[in-house]
């Protein structure tokens, strides 16, 4: 038991540290970092009405300010779009970077989610995380779930 205690202590005091150091690192973000993360979020923002003509409605977005900014967005299909109006739209805009790595990750996902079997879901929506590394994420609700909850979750 005291090496538990002993142990407990020892990584409290260590997360402590990480913690406080992380602290001091976010404070100390220079003006350089802060303004590359606005000018890739209103990258993000300006290519958002192209994705909606893509057939993805932006849901909501957030931002996380830490050592690496990261803009998460959660995006659902709305419509259809055949894939001839998908490739002008890539070739119209194939100097907004943002906007065809979106739309890639999303048409990733979108392929993925209709192969998933996933019977006590309904699939609801996809989330795209634009940071050093970014990623995709497929959300599902339980099909049991009360519809009030799953209307919490939308945004108007």
């Amino acid at each position: 038991m005291k090496d538990f205690k002993k142990n407990l202590q020892e990584g409290f005091a260590k997360t402590t540290e990480f913690l406080k150091n992380s602290a001091e690192k976010l404070s100390s973000v220079g003006p350089a970092a802060k303004e590359k993360a606005v000018e890739v979020v209103n990258d993000v923002l300006a290519v958002l009405p192209i994705i909606e003509d893509a057939g993805y409605r932006t849901n909501e977005f957030n931002i996380g300010i830490g050592l690496s900014p990261v803009i998460e967005i959660s995006f659902s299909k709305f419509l259809d779009i055949p894939q001839e109006k998908i490739d002008v739209l890539k070739q119209e805009h194939e100097e907004k970077k943002m906007f065809n790595m979106i739309l890639t990750m999303l048409d990733t996902a979108s392929s993925l989610a209709g192969k998933l079997d996933a019977d006590d879901f309904n699939f609801y929506e996809t989330i795209v995380e634009i940071g050093i590394s970014p990623k995709v994420s497929l959300r599902y609700v339980n099909k049991s779930l009360d519809s009030n909850y799953i209307n919490m979750l939308q945004t108007d």
